[in-house]
Formats: C-alpha cells, sequence, structure tokens
C-alpha cells in the first residue's frame, strides 16, 4: 500500500507539471501573439498615414491608441485575473482582439481603425499579465524571472519572424490583410485558451471573498514608492522597443541609410535577438547581481542607442551588431515584474504586475505621440504621404529622448535592489 501511495503521488505530482507546462505554452502564445501585434507598428505606419492622409503626428496617434487602452486596463486586469482567475479572462480577452483585427484590418474610415485597435488594445491588455499571473500560481517563486525572461524572449523571437514576414506581406499584398488574418488567428487563439488554461484550486476556494482584499492590496501597492519606481525603471528600458524599434526605428533607418522596408526590418530585429539572448541569461543571473545588473545596462543602453541615432557613417552590419547589445541592456525590464511580484502578496500577485505593466507602457503612447509631433513640428506641419520626413536631423532631434530614458533608469537603479525590496516586504 505505502508504494501505491507514492505511486500515486508521482503520477499526480507528473500531471501537473505537465498540465503546468501546457498552460504555459498556451498562455504564451496569447502574450507573444500579442507582442507581436505590439511590435508590429513600423512596417504599417507609413501606409497607414498614406491610406488615412494623416501627418507623423496623427499616425502617431493612431498606432498609440493601442497602447491608450491596454494602459488603463493593466490594474483593471490584474483585479480581474485575481479576483476570478485566468482561463476565462484570458479566452475573453483573445476574442476581443479577434474583434478588434477585423475592424481594424476592414475599416473604411479614421473613426472605425480607431475604434478597431482600441479594441486590439483591450483584448490584448490581459496577455501578458495573465501569462505572468500563471507562472506565479503553478510555478516556484525562484523560477519566476527565468520563466518571465523565457516568455519575452520568445516575444522578441516571434517579432523578428513576423515582422520580416509582415514586411514582405505588406509591401507585396498590403496591410490589410495581414491585419485581417491576425483577427483569424486571435479566435483560434482565443479557443485555445479556454479549452486548455485552468485556475488553481486555490483561486477557486477565493473567488467568492477576495473582492475586499484586492482592493486593500491595490491601495498598499499604490502608496508603495518602489511600485512606481520599479515601474519607470521597467518602461524606461522598454521604451526602446515600444517606442524606437517598433514604430519610429524602421523609417528612421531608411532615411538615414536609404535602404528598403525589409532591410530596415532586418536591421532593426537584431535588437529583439538581443532581448531574446538577453532576457533569459539576465533572469538567470538577477538572484546573485541585480544591482549590478540594472544599473550597468542602463549606462551602456544610454551610449549605444545614441551611437544608433547620430553615427550615420556606421556600416549596417555593426549597426545591427550595436541593437543587439543594446536588446541586451534593455532585457532588464523583465527583472522588474520579478520587483513586482516580490513586493505583492500572492493573492495580490497579478495586480501588482499589471500596475507595474500599467506604468511601463505609459511611456509607450506618450513617447510615440511626443516624437511624432517633434518630427511634424521640425517639418514645420507639412506630410509627405508614407513618408515620415525628408529631413535626418528633424528625426534625431526627435530621437534624441531616447538616450535621456537610460539615464534615468540608471538613475533609479540603486532604489531596486533585492535588499531594498526585502526591507519593504
Amino acid at each position: 500500500m505505502p508504494s501505491s501511495g507514492v505511486r500515486t503521488f508521482k503520477k499526480k505530482r507528473a500531471y501537473r507539471r505537465r498540465l503546468a507546462w501546457g498552460i504555459l505554452v498556451a498562455s504564451a502564445i496569447f502574450a507573444l501573439f500579442q507582442f507581436f501585434l505590439q511590435l508590429s507598428s513600423g512596417q504599417i505606419i507609413g501606409r497607414l498615414m498614406n491610406t488615412f492622409s494623416l501627418t507623423a503626428f496623427g499616425g502617431g496617434i493612431l498606432i498609440g491608441s493601442y497602447y491608450y487602452v491596454y494602459l488603463l486596463l493593466q490594474v483593471p486586469a490584474g483585479l480581474l485575473l485575481d479576483r476570478y482567475g485566468p482561463r476565462a479572462i484570458l479566452s475573453g480577452g483573445a476574442m476581443v482582439m479577434c474583434i478588434g483585427c477585423a475592424l481594424f484590418g476592414t475599416a473604411g474610415s479614421l473613426a472605425f481603425a480607431l475604434s478597431g485597435r482600441i479594441l486590439m488594445g483591450v483584448g490584448a491588455a490581459f496577455a501578458f499579465v495573465g501569462c505572468l499571473n500563471l507562472i506565479s500560481i503553478w510555478f516556484p517563486a525562484r523560477q519566476f524571472s527565468f520563466l518571465a525572461a523565457l516568455v519575452e524572449a520568445g516575444g522578441m523571437i516571434v517579432s523578428i519572424i513576423g515582422n520580416f514576414w509582415l514586411a514582405n506581406f505588406v509591401s507585396s499584398v498590403g496591410w490589410r490583410y495581414a491585419i485581417v488574418m491576425s483577427s483569424v488567428l486571435s479566435g483560434v487563439i482565443s479557443i485555445l485558451l479556454y479549452l486548455i488554461v485552468r485556475n488553481s484550486s486555490h483561486q477557486k476556494r477565493k473567488q467568492k471573498e477576495s473582492a475586499g482584499s484586492l482592493k486593500k492590496g491595490l491601495s498598499q501597492l499604490m502608496t508603495q514608492p518602489i511600485i512606481w519606481v520599479n515601474g519607470i525603471y521597467c518602461g524606461a528600458m522598454f521604451s526602446v522597443i515600444t517606442v524606437f524599434i517598433a514604430l519610429w526605428a524602421i523609417p528612421f533607418f531608411r532615411l538615414a541609410h536609404h535602404i528598403s522596408l525589409v532591410s530596415a526590418t532586418v536591421v532593426a530585429s537584431a535588437l529583439y535577438l538581443g532581448v531574446a539572448v538577453g532576457g533569459p541569461i539576465l533572469g538567470w543571473l538577477d538572484h546573485f547581481y541585480r544591482r549590478q545588473i540594472l544599473w550597468l545596462t542602463a549606462l551602456c543602453g544610454a551610449v549605444l542607442m545614441a551611437l544608433c541615432i547620430y553615427w550615420m557613417q556606421i556600416p549596417l552590419y555593426f549597426l545591427a551588431v550595436l541593437l543587439f547589445l543594446l536588446g541586451i541592456c534593455a532585457s532588464t525590464y523583465v527583472l522588474n515584474f520579478a520587483v513586482a511580484s516580490e513586493l505583492s502578496a500572492p493573492a495580490n500577485r497579478a495586480t501588482a504586475i499589471g500596475l507595474t505593466n500599467a506604468i511601463c507602457v505609459l511611456f509607450s503612447p506618450i513617447l510615440q505621440a511626443i516624437i511624432g509631433y517633434l518630427i511634424t513640428y521640425f517639418n514645420g506641419g507639412k506630410t509627405y504621404g508614407m513618408v515620415v520626413t525628408h529631413s535626418l536631423p528633424h528625426f534625431q532631434w526627435a530621437l534624441s529622448v531616447m538616450p535621456l530614458l537610460f539615464v534615468i533608469a540608471a538613475i533609479l537603479s540603486p532604489l531596486l535592489t533585492r535588499s531594498s525590496v526585502e526591507e519593504i516586504r
């Protein structure tokens, strides 16, 4: 009988392990697809401006609308995940994204395009937070940084492959068909999530009694200055991806180096590869060298970012190397979600992650619009159809805010060491 009990225990443990990895893969697919949509703006921004007769500022607003609603829903998304569990929430979010992509891809007017883009942001708001929440539920805490970094690495690899495909597809077929195909994939992901994802038994027991404690936990989180410092650091580092690479880098590289859309996409993808390589490595080293990682990557990132913007005689292969190194530096933002998880109680973990992600993503719509406004301002309010600007100095002046973000992150890094977090806990 004892041996029978041991075998039963081993079978249950093996089943739970397989279930945990299956749930992680399913939720990661949603997160990876959301990354692809989030980071593909650079391939379609010129054609969107041409389709709807927009200036660079107007294009930045349309693309940034995704981030506006994504940002606003991060904390509610965390509360809903903590309250009801990830299964229905994630599946519903993917279906809303499906509807948003369909509306955006078929829009005949700016109003419908804006509505579709907003719905895409609504659905996407649950993807990353839900995936990290599932990691915190189904895996040991010591594995959080590494697994979160693996998800991010997967997102970057998907972005490399997806953006290269998208650049060719948009050039030959058009942006509308690409977005409509994304709608179909979102619907498939919604069904997959509902079939595979499971809420933990702990969440099921707490479902009806946790609303008050969740609100109290949110209030406590929002009154902790380190949560805001953590989010600002995360946003400063992540902006090189969502603001520079995802939107303005491709038109900038095309203007500065006189290359095609596909070539610019290939060069820009080097940064995604850097994040994919750097994230898991830094996630593994986080337990030992967090303090050194946070300040050193921020300072190196500032130097690399400035070189990418101002060094115009640089060979393309060396530009790709700089972007790869910049991606390694930028991947430090993954550690901020580990900090958020460490700062919160288990019942409020998704809320803490959502709040951190909200502060982080806040940088994206603001900076996308600011850079677009600066370009339009320096252009004298002129629009050039599918071309953002004909003036390289105007573009460089507008992008000068990017190195400053890394400097800000370096200044904040001493506040986020492991010892500082443990003192607050």
